[in-house]
């Protein structure tokens, strides 16, 4: 600043006040030193305003930052080397570069509003799609959160679908021991391979026999093998008429305790496979064993 003249504490804050808004507007200052001597201010005690800025502009220009003709102009009345030519607080307050402020403050407020609303809009319609649902549920007989599963025996419905695209895998982090589980290699989708898998069962062990309830929250299976009925213990005829003699009424229609297997299966993700888990509920343990490995052999043909 010039030396010869007398210091004016208030033009010396306008100056200093334009260079803390050409800090706070482009994130660097608008010269070093104001100095005669400094490439920068040199340009503006020269008047050479437009050189001034094609000087500064450029470290602009990687930043994003485009300066409009209002801010160039106030900030070189605040900065510039005669203090009686700055302008009062009053002026900087009123001046156009303001005016542009306040636009941008509208517009802001108005986009904030705009977001609000689409914001709004996007609750409503979730809201409107969790009632359609449950609507849909109910008039079905059913209920998301209550009933988290689909029961079926049939095997001819082509359009069946067990699991449904909302279904994932179960994560597991820790170690799983790995008896009765199979390991699946090069799965790409879960609930596409879970529907062919109870579609393949249904198909392999008999649609009477092998009794599927697939939940929708997991992908778990539940699966009974009913047991066939014994065949009739017939007596030699001879035995039936002594016990008639005997006045005891022979049933000839005995059957075995019913003995089904219940098992659930269950996938689940571990690291970068999948790994399908044989957990028995139900029934004996060879039966068990007979049935994990059948589909075991059926899973494996699946995944071939």
């Amino acid at each position: 600043m010039n030396e010869n003249k007398p210091y004016d504490g208030k033009k010396v804050d306008i100056f200093c006040l334009g260079e803390a808004l050409m800090i706070l507007v482009t994130g660097i200052p608008g010269f070093e030193l104001a100095t005669r001597n400094n490439r920068y201010y040199q340009q503006i005690c020269r008047k050479n305003i437009g050189l001034y800025w094609k000087i500064v502009e450029p470290q602009l220009k990687p930043r994003g930052i485009i300066l409009s003709q209002e801010f160039k102009d106030l900030y070189i009345k605040m900065v510039t080397y005669n203090p009686n030519s700055r302008p009062n607080a009053e002026t900087v307050l009123n001046h156009p570069w303001f005016d542009e402020i306040k636009e941008l403050k509208k517009n802001k407020e108005k986009m904030e509003k705009i977001e609000d609303e689409i914001k709004q809009k996007f609750i409503d319609l979730e809201q409107n799609v969790k009632e359609g649902v449950k609507k849909y549920l109910e008039a079905n007989n059913s209920s998301s959160e209550e009933d988290d599963s689909i029961i079926t025996r049939s095997a001819g419905d082509e359009g069946m679908r067990y699991f449904n695209g909302d279904i994932k895998a179960k994560n597991i982090d820790t170690q799983i021991n790995m008896n009765n589980c199979i390991k699946i290699k090069n799965l790409l989708n879960p609930n596409k391979f879970m529907n062919f898998l109870c579609q393949k069962m249904i198909n392999e062990f008999g649609q009477n026999n092998c009794y599927i309830e697939t939940s929708k929250k997991r992908l778990k299976l539940e699966v009974i093998f009913e047991e066939d009925e014994k065949e009739k213990d017939e007596l030699p005829e001879e035995i039936k008429e002594e016990l008639k003699k005997l006045g005891i009424d022979y049933d000839a229609e005995e059957y075995e305790e019913n003995n089904d297997l219940k098992m659930n299966i269950k996938l689940y993700k571990y690291s970068d496979e999948y790994i399908l888990k044989f957990i028995q509920k139900e029934g004996k343990r060879n039966q068990f064993l007979d049935k994990f490995r059948a589909i075991s052999k059926l899973v494996e043909n699946i995944i071939s």
